[in-house]
């Protein structure tokens, strides 16, 4: 009963100490991940996360793009004419989508004719289309009425501007919205959320994404506060500065494209009264987006799955988010530290649970490493957990417990040699480093064989020669 409660007294008092190394190492890495390179590692167990679980079949089928790619630039001729946007604008309106969103910066004349603006216009005015303006913080024009929306504001941290550069006048005329793609990626170069308004004088400035799934869903009121954004019944929680954090669902080509020059082939077939070569029926109630995708135009973005994607894909990953309600929300930094302090208990408490470090430390792994699987079921519904803060917190427990352990077990044997060696032949005092329950008061009851002999002249030896020696002569006898 003794040898129990001493072991349990013992494994008590590790288990303790453990859990202190724990704490420390979570606070540790909490002062950490406000360093450069630790906002890195996140966004990059981000970028596998998406990588890990893509989700396509997610990928809301209304969001199309119609996009100038390199085959349909060697088909069309450049700069395209706008007439021939209009001529492709007038042609899905008549497929039945619910807006149109142009991803290009219309804002000088057209080079070809005084009319090829103006045709685009009209054709911008018989549907619900939205055009792209630049916002400055510096000199430029007003930005106009139609470049913001009306939105209740009960508290918000915006980013602001004070003026634009507008499409051309003959242009903008027909949008039904003005709205902005000033986008900032992250510190890494890497695009993986939108701002969705901007702060401007007299009201909000939206984004592309935002003035489409806006349109699309009918024009329902917009409330902001310091945290969400809601649209109708739509709630959208937002980051610093009121950015969407994008959940993408798969790499370049998630969503349906159409070749610019499909369209040419659709219209040419339509004013020869031949088949249509493109499937009209997928763009019913779709939500469109014309962008560029050729490299030679350079409007590639790196993205969690690509180095090179599309500008407007990122666009189209920002619409689904809107109409669908499923941005990525986040974890704020408190509750992940919480989470991590409860991974790194648990594999302190495991390691020390067990007497053996090789088996401690086996143990010790799987919190993190359950830990990491649930996250990543979390995340495909939505929801991320800063994976590397708990788990690094907790391998760092783990190397700082193990290494303790060693060391205290070290000690032990030392200590127990040092004090047996003397008075204990070598295997004994081994058996007794390896099964220290063998150090009880009293000994154990044991059925034994005994063997008493006489030395010769001991008393005499005894004598001459000091009680460690004589220690020494008997044990090797």
């Amino acid at each position: 009963m003794l040898a129990t409660l001493r072991s349990g007294r013992s494994r008590t008092g590790r288990i303790i100490r453990l859990l202190g190394l724990a704490l420390l190492s979570v606070l540790f890495m909490q002062l950490l991940s406000g360093l450069e390179f630790m906002r890195e590692v996140e966004l990059r167990s981000l970028d596998l996360m998406f990588r890990i679980s893509p989700s396509p079949e997610e990928a809301d089928t209304r969001v199309i793009l119609v996009l100038l790619d390199g085959g349909s630039m060697d088909q069309l001729p450049w700069p395209v004419p706008r007439q021939f946007y209009a001529a492709a604008l007038d042609l899905l309106q008549d497929w039945g989508i619910k807006a149109a969103g142009f991803d290009i910066l219309f804002d000088t004349p057209s080079t070809y004719s005084v009319q090829d603006d103006s045709l685009l216009g009209t054709a911008a005015s018989a549907g619900r289309t939205v055009f792209v303006m630049s916002l400055l913080q510096r000199d430029g024009l007003i930005i106009p009425q139609t470049g913001m929306l009306q939105v209740e504001a009960t508290g918000s941290d915006l980013d602001s501007a004070w003026t634009c550069i507008p499409p051309y006048t003959d242009i903008a005329y027909g949008a039904s919205a003005l709205s902005s793609t000033n986008e900032r990626q992250d510190s890494d170069g890497v695009y993986r959320s939108v701002r969705l308004l901007t702060a401007v004088p007299g009201g909000f400035s939206p984004s592309l994404p935002l003035s489409l799934a806006w349109l699309a869903l009918d024009s329902p009121a917009l409330h902001l506060d310091e945290t969400t954004l809601r649209i109708g019944d739509i709630r959208i929680p937002l980051q610093p500065g009121g950015r969407m954090q994008l959940r993408f669902h798969g790499p370049t080509g998630t969503y349906t494209s159409i070749p610019l020059a499909d369209i040419a082939a659709a219209l040419n077939a339509r004013a020869m009264g031949q088949p249509c070569p493109v499937d009209s029926t997928i763009f019913r109630n779709s939500v469109v987006l014309f962008g560029y995708a050729a490299p030679a135009l350079y409007d590639l973005k790196p993205t969690p799955y690509s180095p090179s994607c599309p500008g407007v894909e990122v666009l189209a990953t920002a619409v689904d988010n809107i109409l669908n309600g499923s941005p990525l929300s986040i974890l704020s930094a408190f509750n992940v530290m919480l989470v991590a302090l409860a991974v790194s208990m648990l594999s302190a408490y495991l390691l020390g649970f067990s007497g053996k470090i090789l088996l401690g430390a086996a143990l010790a792994v799987l919190p993190p490493a359950i830990f990491a699987l649930l996250s990543v079921i979390i995340f495909r519904n939505g929801l991320w957990i800063a994976t590397a803060l708990p788990i690094i917190s907790a391998l760092l427990t783990i190397l700082a417990g193990g290494l303790f352990l060693f060391g205290s077990e070290n000690r032990r044997k030392r200590e127990v040699r040092s004090a047996f060696s003397q008075y204990l032949s070598p295997e004994v005092v081994s058996q007794v480093i390896e099964h220290p329950e063998m150090l009880v008061l009293g000994g154990t009851d044991r059925v034994m064989t005994s063997f008493f002999s006489d030395i010769r002249g001991f008393t005499g030896i005894s004598e001459q020669i000091s009680p460690t020696e004589l220690v020494s002569i008997l044990n090797r006898y």
